[in-house]
């Protein structure tokens, strides 16, 4: 597979070598068009593991490269995470980086078997480090407003409880006196 960002690609995503490539039209001019059968056939490209190097994608203008299903695989599921990216493992930083304007992808971590079929495992998102700060910094204000109204509402419930107690307490003084 060739495209005009990556150059030429073999069956598993590794970018070839400059160098292997030349060899491998040297080659080919010597058996003819096809796969050295004599037939005109096209024939495949196959390269050794010394002729290629691991394809590592790399972040362009903000944007966040994906694969074909708009995720991002990260760590155990693949060796890095693609350049000039971070990989977030929390949980709702999405909907804060629809708000800031801020492309991510979702973060393919692996597979686990549920009712008997593989379904892939999401764990956080993709963004690319120079948004880091920025998209952390709005979460954790978020978190922190999200603690304190927890905490008014914990308090409410307790000085609720302590109204019902001492309403039951002075009851219970007031009932003896009555009968």
């Amino acid at each position: 597979r060739e495209t005009a960002e990556n150059g030429t690609r073999d069956l598993y995503g590794n970018v070839v070598c400059d160098w292997a490539e030349e060899e491998q039209l040297q080659q080919q001019d010597g058996e003819g068009g096809g796969g050295g059968d004599g037939s005109d056939a096209p024939s495949v490209k196959l390269y050794g593991k010394w002729q290629v190097e691991p394809y590592v994608a790399a972040a362009k203008d903000g944007k966040v490269p994906r694969n074909e299903r708009g995720s991002i695989e990260v760590p155990p599921f693949v060796a890095s995470v693609p350049l000039g990216c971070v990989h977030l493992p929390i949980t709702g930083l999405g909907p804060i980086c629809r708000s800031l304007d801020v492309d991510f992808a979702p973060a393919l971590t692996g597979f686990e078997l549920q009712s008997g079929r593989s379904v892939p495992r999401f764990e956080g998102i993709v963004i690319c480090e120079a948004h880091e700060q920025r998209v952390m910094s709005v979460y954790l204000e978020r978190e922190g407003a999200k603690q304190e109204a927890a905490q008014k509402q914990r308090m409410r419930a307790a000085r609720t409880a302590w109204i019902q107690l001492l309403q039951a307490l002075r009851t219970r003084m007031r009932l003896p006196g009555s009968y």
